[in-house]
Formats: structure tokens, C-alpha cells, sequence
């Protein structure tokens, strides 16, 4: 019985863990100044909620899958997809 309780509370566990997060929106101040920085093309180096730092040109923004917006961030290794809401800090270079 404890084994089976145990077994499912794991399985429930593992089944959410595996779910994509929901998008949240962002502040539309903060869209307007990404906005800008695709129309300049600006270098930017971004650092995400999880640590991780990408640097690159800002090429536009688009709505992915239905997961919500994107930066699209041109790099030294090709353009990465960087969901808005992820994003900590961004710095113009």
C-alpha cells in the first residue's frame, strides 16, 4: 500500500515536471524597449532566470507555438528563440 502511494505521488510528480511552464506576459514598457532594440538591431547580452547568459543582435520578436513571445537573438552560433518571460537582465552592449 505505502509502495503504491509512494508510486503514484512519483508518477503525478514527473508528469507536471515534464509540462511546459506557462507563459507569463511581460510589462509593456518591457515589450516597447524590445521592440526598439530589433529596429536598431542592437547587440544585447541577456541572462535568464536560470543563470545562463546568450549575447547577441536582436532581429525581432515572435509568437512561438503557441508558447509564447520570443526574442529572436541572432548569435555567433545561429538565432536563438528566448521566451520574453525568462529573461532577468538584458544589457545593451
Amino acid at each position: 500500500m505505502l509502495f503504491t502511494l509512494i508510486s503514484s505521488k512519483l508518477d503525478l510528480f514527473l508528469q507536471q515536471s515534464q509540462k511546459p511552464m506557462t507563459y507569463q506576459p511581460i510589462a509593456c514598457g518591457d515589450y516597447d524597449k524590445y521592440e526598439l532594440w530589433c529596429m536598431h538591431n542592437s547587440l544585447l547580452r541577456i541572462t535568464l532566470e536560470s543563470g545562463e547568459q546568450l549575447e547577441g543582435k536582436a532581429k525581432t520578436l515572435k509568437i512561438l507555438n503557441s508558447g509564447g513571445e520570443h526574442l529572436i537573438l541572432a548569435t555567433k552560433k545561429g538565432e536563438h528563440a528566448v521566451r520574453l518571460d525568462l529573461i532577468k537582465k538584458v544589457v545593451e552592449l
